[in-house]
């Protein structure tokens, strides 16, 4: 039993596939080589692959162009956290970090994990053993002591411990100690 058409896999719609994806191609690679610019979602993808490969500069570079294409958009809060991460992480920009880092906590409060996240890299970098100054430390801690999030203020506490601020000493004893006091006890998360 044949037909005379062909089937549906034949050698003309395989040819009709071939002639709209290679339109496809030459149509995005006409948009590359113009120089036009790409799509948020492009460049972000692009980012996180920068910074899984731990490629700093080209991270700030991505991070760079979508907040100055796209300051709206979807990603702009990951970007300006990602971009904050970039500069403490390439040699010699990192208070340029910090004070980005410190523009994102302001910004983009409603961002929960990064803002705690953000605060961990600030301490960190304050505190390097590297850190310009040993009064960006003790800034740093006393600022997050103040910060009206439990995590945040509990491991500004806990970095304090570190440092040779006899100051600081005993504010952050008084956060740990709350935050000692809070946490469940052991006799009651057995009940539940």
């Amino acid at each position: 039993m044949s037909s005379d058409r062909p089937s549906s896999g034949g050698p003309a719609r395989r040819s009709a596939a071939a002639r709209a994806l290679g339109a496809g191609v030459l149509c995005v690679l006409g948009l590359v080589l113009s120089g036009a610019v790409a799509t948020e979602g492009d460049l972000f993808r692009q980012v996180k692959v920068d910074v899984f490969d731990q490629d700093w500069p080209a991270v700030l570079r991505g991070c760079e162009e979508i907040l100055k294409h796209h300051p709206a958009g979807a990603p702009a809060a990951q970007a300006s956290f990602y971009r904050a991460r970039a500069l403490t992480r390439i040699p010699g920009r990192e208070a340029e970090g910090l004070e980005a880092f410190r523009n994102f906590v302001a910004g983009f409060p409603q961002e929960k994990v990064m803002v705690e996240e953000a605060w961990g890299a600030i301490f960190s970098t304050a505190c390097l053993p590297r850190a310009a100054s040993r009064a960006a430390c003790s800034a740093a801690l006393r600022e997050g002591i103040a910060d009206l999030s439990p995590y945040v203020s509990t491991l500004a506490a806990i970095r304090a411990s570190d440092t040779g601020d006899q100051a600081l000493r005993p504010r952050a004893l008084a956060i740990l100690k709350k935050a000692y006091a809070a946490r469940p006890s052991r006799r009651s998360r057995t009940r539940s």
